[in-house]
């Protein structure tokens, strides 16, 4: 079984043929997270996007990759947030043993690029490590 991008996927794939064995692919799924009008306890919300989106290190097929909400939720979820980014990891989160690294420097750098120019406005982290391999 192998979760990752499609160009390690045809590694993978071409490696498992060369020996006849079955594999399974699951290639970079999007998978977003909408909130309704009356979402509940943000703070709650926030500690369970976290934990989604950090589990070995993100990099899982259930990773919620976005976020949908009402506009009146927007800033009081990114507060949320980074209060559950603090809670669970130290005012530094780099320097926690519980935050899990990415799977390559290539793959930090490519992070790296989606924080660079995006249009948005980063509300917590956005510290890239390259040979760290910190995100």
């Amino acid at each position: 079984f192998f979760t990752g991008s499609e160009r390690v996927g045809k590694i993978v794939a071409m490696a498992a043929a060369r020996h006849l064995t079955p594999i399974t692919l699951e290639l970079g799924g999007k998978c977003p997270v909408v909130l309704t009008d009356s979402p509940g306890d943000l703070s709650d919300i926030a500690r369970k996007l976290l934990y989604g989106r950090t589990v070995n290190a993100g990099q899982t097929c259930a990773a919620p990759e976005y976020v949908l909400a009402p506009n009146q939720f927007v800033a009081p979820l990114c507060a949320a947030l980074a209060k559950a980014v603090r809670e669970s990891y130290g005012e530094d989160p780099k320097q926690s043993a519980d935050f899990g690294r990415v799977i390559s420097s290539d793959s930090a750098k490519r992070i790296r690029g989606l924080l660079v120019g995006h249009g948005g406005s980063v509300v917590c982290g956005g510290h890239v490590d390259v040979d760290a391999q910190y995100v």
